[in-house]
C-alpha cells in the first residue's frame, strides 16, 4: 500500500485516517467555513471495509473517493464512497476540450478531476481518495490519497506510514500508469504490421486509431495487435490513441505511411 498526500486550503482542525487489517477509518473535523451562516463545521466519521471498496468499485486506473453525505449545520455526517473515474469521464470528453487544455495551480478545476465530480455533482469536499490500478486488485496494491494538514494523524496497523507530497490528484492520476505501443514508426501502404502494448500489469488498453485498420480495440498489457494500412497513401499519418476503460487519452503513436 502506497500514500500520498494531498496539498489543501481547507482547515482540518481533526483529520485522522486510521487503518487496521481490512478497516479505514476516518474521523474528520472541517473548520474551514465556521460561522459561515446555513454552512458551518463539517463533521465526517465512517468506516469501509478497503476488500469490499475493491470489489465493488476498483477499475483499471481507478479512484474511489471518501465524502461526507453533507457539509452543513455542524452535523456529524456519515461517509460514502463513489467511484469518480466513471462519473468522470463525461468531463473529459466534452467536444472541444481536452483532460490537458486548461492551465491551474492545483488542477483541480481541469475536466475530469475527482475534485470536479465531488464538488460539481456531490457539492461535498472527499477527505480520501483510493486509487485502484486494476480491477479487482489487491488491496496491498491500493494508493492511499490524504490531506496533507498539520492535524493528519495517519496509521496503518499502528505505524505511521511514509507519504509523497502531491499538488493535484488529476495531474497525478495524467502521469500515473502509461501505456507505451511498441513496433516501427513507419508502415507501407497496404503492409500489416504487428505492435506490441505495454502498460500495468493485469490491465486492459482500450485503442482506436484515426485511419487504417486495427483488428482489435482492447488488448491486455503485453499482448500485440495488428495494423493493416489498406488503402492508404504514401505520406499519410495513423495516429493511435491509447487509454483505459474510463481514463481515455493516455498516449498516442503516430505512424507515418510510406
Amino acid at each position: 500500500m502506497v500514500f500520498l498526500k494531498l496539498t489543501t486550503n481547507r482547515i482540518l482542525s481533526k483529520n485522522k485516517i486510521t487503518i487496521e487489517g481490512d478497516d479505514i477509518a476516518l474521523d474528520i473535523i472541517d473548520a474551514t467555513n465556521d460561522g459561515v451562516s446555513g454552512i458551518g463545521i463539517t463533521k465526517a466519521v465512517g468506516s469501509f471495509k478497503l476488500s469490499e471498496l475493491v470489489t465493488k468499485f476498483s477499475q483499471d486506473h481507478g479512484c474511489i473517493a471518501l465524502l461526507p453525505k453533507k457539509m452543513i449545520n455542524d452535523e456529524v455526517s456519515d461517509l460514502v464512497a463513489l467511484e469518480t473515474t466513471q462519473l468522470s469521464l463525461p468531463e473529459k470528453s466534452k467536444s472541444g476540450e481536452s483532460f490537458d487544455s486548461e492551465e491551474t495551480t492545483a488542477g483541480k478545476f481541469l475536466s475530469g478531476s475527482p475534485w470536479s465530480v465531488v464538488n460539481g455533482r456531490f457539492r461535498s469536499y472527499a477527505y480520501v481518495y483510493i486509487l485502484t490500478p486494476t480491477k479487482d486488485c489487491s488491496v496491498d496494491d491500493l494508493i492511499i490519497i490524504y490531506r496533507d494538514t498539520d492535524s493528519a494523524d495517519i496509521t496503518i496497523n499502528g505505524d505511521t506510514p511514509s507519504a509523497v507530497s502531491i499538488a493535484s490528484t488529476k495531474q497525478f492520476l495524467d502521469a500515473w500508469m502509461p501505456i507505451s505501443i511498441d513496433g516501427p514508426g513507419t508502415i507501407k501502404a497496404g503492409e500489416k504490421l504487428e505492435y506490441t502494448v505495454s502498460s500495468t500489469n493485469g490491465t486492459i488498453v482500450y485503442l482506436e486509431t484515426d485511419i487504417g485498420i486495427i483488428n482489435r480495440t482492447r488488448v491486455a498489457s503485453g499482448k500485440s495487435f495488428v495494423l493493416d494500412a489498406y488503402g492508404l497513401e504514401s505520406g499519410e499519418t495513423i495516429t493511435i490513441k491509447t487509454g483505459y476503460k474510463f481514463w481515455h487519452g493516455v498516449s498516442k503513436k503516430v505512424i507515418t505511411v510510406e
